[in-house]
This record gives structure tokens, C-alpha cells and sequence, in this order.
């Protein structure tokens, strides 16, 4: 799939010739503003159901059902649209709403258009920036997610004066996130590797020309060709990501969703809310302090932007899970023996210090396991499983939102200080997992991923590893080496022709129009040596 071939095929660690202009900027941004609908639909909520009118008028649970989004698709823009139209009608309907029912309904529809956005759109700006700034370009998704919490935190805040209907208007701007993608997907290009994979050469040369800010693409564009074809040999993607050498970045992805959601972070922003109120803040005052929180959250995702690709992904993770760990243990310290103290009503300077400590732990997660959450997963996975194991990663980011979110109130009451202990636990157990079982992946070529898990002290040990070679499960037997770039002669003036292979003829191998072109493999002059 078009989504599976973010990648370069030629030599490890090269670089093509790609500006990084101001047309790449202008589309990572539409891309990453994507984040816009996670981030007001995570953060709109809690301010809305702390207030009074809203209380008063639902009484039921609400459930939040953006699991549903997390399917196959592609990065394309007209995901865009379809995306944002479905956040639309689902703000217009929670802006009208009269019964639960009408709740549910619009909430099914703002987290169908989530799921689609949180899957296609870092994969499109992966596709799309300069292969040397992926990382920073894949995390402007994440830097919009805390924006989006931002101005919901700043809408609540504004909308809780408004007696009546305040939180009507508060749901139902959650159609401007939703217009903004929905007009993005309009003036946004199909990617290069897209359009390649549909045939549509020409077109593919004269978008990658605009993006790179220069006519000298050939190479890139072979790499993309050649990434095209191989994705489309492996015909089954999700049956294939649960073959066992594919296995190690399987469960990885699973467990990163998993931990992610199980530092307390959408809990926490979910229901900051409701979470100062007990701790005896004012309802207003309350609202406020959810916008300090938005406000550290955007602010710390920049450091992540700026130094993922200086300081590597698992340096990030340690020491963000320090920070995180610290701050919990502070906060659940200090409800224990200020509740003990002063009952359900903190003073401010207990309430002003737990506010500081969340604050820490917010930013701990900003530029740690929050954008490292949405690249990490998707830069291990081998390219002929990559588009479907990004449906994976994001359906199990969304089932465990949903688990936290309905269970983070029950475990306030019950616990009480204690969940905080409780995440600060789980932080633990993430550090020890990431120091001791996530292969660092700065600086090396994405389709070269594989050689670190058959190198590592562990995932090493298993034979189906250990035996893997480049897109291995492809139904053919061409050498694949990382120097190898399978494509037309006109794409790459100059190569040698040292063998040539047609591509087999048969729909098992391929699809789309690959079966009809006489591709050929072409290698530079040098030994090929298979990985």
C-alpha cells in the first residue's frame, strides 16, 4: 500500500537532494493538523461534562467510541475530507443534542473522523518531508493534538460563563478542527508514493519536483518506485504482520499503545477537570488550570520537534519516564497527607504545588511518549507490513484511550491518591521495558530497521528473526539487498545493468498495475550483498 513506503531503498544513511521548502512546511502542517481533532475531542470533553448545565441536562454515562476509526486506509487527502466531514456533522449533532442517544451518535461520528486523521496523516507527512527530518515532520501530528487540547481547555474555560448553552457551542466548535481538515484535504496533493502507486509517474515526478524544491529527484523517485513494488508483492499485509519474524514489532507496537495510555496522560487531560474539583479547586478555577496544563503540553512537544533526531527515541522515553515517575509520586504524596490535613479542601498552596507536579509530568510526557508514541511504532515495522500495522497501532492507541477514560473516575473515587502511585508504577515498568527491549532507531535507514532486532540480546534469540531477510515474506526470489533498486531503466540514467528480472505475472505477486509494467532489477556497480 501507498501508506507502507515512507522509506529509501538505496545505500544506508544517504541523503537525497531535498530542500526543505516552504511547500513541505505549508503540507506537513495541513498533515499534522490532523492532531486537531484528537486533540479538541480528548480535550473538549471534561470541561464540558464538569459543567453544571451539562450535568443538569445528561446524567448518564457517555461513551466515547473513537475506536471505531482505527482501520486500513491510505494517506491520501481525500481521507482528509471524508475525515473531516464526519468531525463536522458530529459537532453540529452534539451541539443539538437532546437525549444521550444524540451524545453517543456524535461522538461515534467525531471519533470515526479521529481515527481516520490519527492513521493517514503522520504517514503522510512521513511521506512527504525530507527523509533526514522525518522524525521532527512525523511529530508536528502530536504538536497539534496539543494545540487541539489547548483550545478546547481555552473554549471550556470561556464557555463555562455561559449558563444555558455554553456547552453546546463548546461541542459544536469542534467543526472548525474538522473544516480545517476537510479544506486541507482539498488544496493537498495525492503523496508521491501514492500517485506512484497508481501509476501516475509523471505526476509523481512533478509533486516530489515541488516538495524537493528542485528538478533532480530521479533517485528518490527510484527508491519510491521500487518501495511501491515491493509493497505490492507482500498481497495480504494484514494477515502477514502476525507471521512470527514480524512478531517482536507486533508486540512492541501493542505494548507502546498500551503504556502509552497507562502513564495517566489522558486521564489526566480527560478529566483535569473533575480531577481539581475533588481536590478542591473551583469549578472556574478548575477550567483554568486544564488551560496551564494545555498550555505546558504544546510548549514541551517543540523539544521533541527539535531534538528526536539529535538525541535518539530511547533517550527521550528514560528520561521522560523519570520525570513522569517523580512527579506522580510527588502528587500522590502529597494528597495523601494534605487530604489527611485539610479533609476535601486543599488551600492554595497545596493545590498550586500539585498543579506544578502535574505540569512536570505533563511536560515529561510531551516530549517523550507522547510524539515518540506515533513514530516509533510505525519506523520498526518492515515495509510489506508497514500500512497495515499503522491500522494496528492506531486501533490499539484508541482501545486504550477508551479503557482509561472509562475507568480513570471509578479509580479517583476508589483510590483516591493511590492511582496516582498506580500510574507512577506502570512508568516504572515502561522504562525498564524501553531501556531494556526497544532497539534505538535514530539514524538508520528505515527498510535496515530489521538488522537491529536480529542483532538485539533478545528479540535476536528467535529463529523467524534471526533468519529474516529484507522483505522476507515477498512471493518471489530476487535478491533484495539495501543497494538493490528495482525499476525502470529512464528513472535512474547511468545504472548498470548487472541482471534483470521481470516481475512474475500472476495476481498472487501482484496487483494494480505492476502486473503490466516490465520492471526490471537494476543494481549500481557493486558487490549485492542480501541482508
Amino acid at each position: 500500500m501507498a501508506g507502507a513506503v515512507a522509506v529509501s531503498i538505496g545505500k544506508p544513511g544517504k541523503r537525497y537532494n531535498a530542500k526543505m521548502t516552504a511547500y513541505v512546511w505549508f503540507l506537513c502542517l495541513i498533515g499534522g493538523s490532523g492532531g486537531l481533532l484528537l486533540g479538541y475531542d480528548n480535550g473538549v470533553i471534561g470541561g464540558v461534562t464538569s459543567m453544571e448545565a451539562f450535568q443538569y441536562k445528561f446524567f448518564r454515562t457517555v461513551y466515547d467510541a473513537k475506536e471505531l476509526g482505527g482501520f486500513h486506509a491510505n494517506p491520501n487527502p481525500p481521507v482528509n475530507i471524508v475525515a473531516g466531514a464526519f468531525f463536522i456533522i458530529g459537532a453540529a449533532i452534539l451541539a443539538g443534542a437532546v437525549d444521550v442517544a444524540m451524545l453517543v451518535v456524535g461522538r461515534i461520528l467525531l471519533g470515526i473522523g479521529v481515527g481516520l486523521c490519527s492513521l493517514v496523516m503522520p504517514m503522510y507527512n512521513a511521506e512527504v518531508a525530507p527523509p533526514h527530518l522525518r522524525g521532527g515532520m512525523n511529530i508536528l501530528f502530536q504538536w497539534f493534538v496539543t494545540f487541539g487540547i489547548l483550545c478546547a481547555g481555552l473554549i471550556n474555560y470561556g464557555c463555562d460563563f455561559i449558563d444555558t448553552w455554553g456547552w453546546r457551542l463548546a461541542l459544536g466548535l469542534a467543526a472548525i478542527p474538522g473544516a480545517i481538515v476537510f479544506l486541507g484535504g482539498l488544496v493537498m496533493p495525492e503523496s508521491p508514493s501514492s500517485l506512484i502507486e497508481r501509476g501516475h509517474f509523471e505526476k509523481a515526478r512533478q509533486v516530489l519536483s515541488k516538495i524537493r524544491g528542485t528538478n533532480d529527484v530521479d533517485e528518490e523517485l527510484a527508491d519510491i518506485t521500487e518501495a511501491a513494488r515491493i509493497s505490492n508483492l507482500a498481497p495480504h499485509p494484514m494477515r502477514n504482520l502476525f507471521k512470527p519474524q514480524y512478531r517482536p514489532q507486533l508486540t512492541i507496537s501493542l505494548l507502546f499503545m498500551m503504556f502509552q495510555q497507562f502513564t495517566g496522560i489522558n486521564a489526566i487531560i480527560f478529566y483535569a477537570p473533575v480531577l481539581f474539583n475533588s481536590i478542591g479547586s473551583g469549578h472556574t478555577a478548575s477550567l483554568l488550570n486544564t488551560v496551564i496544563i494545555g498550555a505546558v503540553n504544546v510548549l514541551s512537544t517543540v523539544v521533541a520537534i527539535v531534538v528526536v533526531d539529535r538525541l535518539g527515541r530511547k533517550f527521550l522515553l528514560i528520561a521522560g519516564v523519570i520525570q513522569m515517575v517523580i512527579a506522580e509520586i510527588v502528587v500522590g504524596i502529597t494528597l495523601k497527607y494534605e487530604f489527611a490535613k485539610y479533609g476535601g479542601q486543599l488551600p492554595n498552596g497545596p493545590s498550586i504545588g500539585i498543579l506544578v507536579c502535574i505540569c512536570v509530568f505533563i511536560a515529561g510526557f510531551a516530549w517523550s511518549w507522547g510524539p515518540i508514541g506515533w513514530l516509533y511504532p510505525t519506523e520498526i515495522q518492515p515495509l510489506e507490513v508497514r500500512a497495515a500495522a499503522c491500522s494496528f497501532n492506531v486501533a490499539m492507541n484508541m482501545l486504550f484511550t477508551f479503557v482509561i477514560g472509562q475507568c480513570f473516575v471509578t479509580m479517583l473515587c476508589t483510590m483516591e491518591w493511590g492511582v496516582f502511585l498506580f500510574f507512577a508504577g506502570m512508568c516504572v515498568i515502561m522504562g525498564l521495558w524501553a531501556a531494556l527491549l526497544l532497539p534505538e532507531t535514530k539514524g538508520v535507514e528505515i527498510e535496515s530497521v530489521f538488522r537491529l532486532f536480529q542483532n538485539h540480546w533478545f528479540w535476536g534469540k528467535f529463529p523467524a528473526v534471526k533468519n529474516m531477510s529484507a522483505h522476507s515474506s515477498l512471493p518471489y526470489n530476487t535478491k533484495m539487498g539495501t543497494e538493490a533498486n528495482a525499476i525502470g531503466p529512464a528513472l535512474v540514467p547511468g545504472a548498470a545493468r548487472l541482471s534483470a528480472q521481470p516481475i512474475p505475472q500472476n495476481g498472487n505477486a501482484t496487483n494494480g498495475y505492476f502486473a503490466n509494467l516490465p520492471l526490471t532489477v537494476l543494481v549500481e556497480s557493486r558487490t549485492l550483498r542480501e541482508g
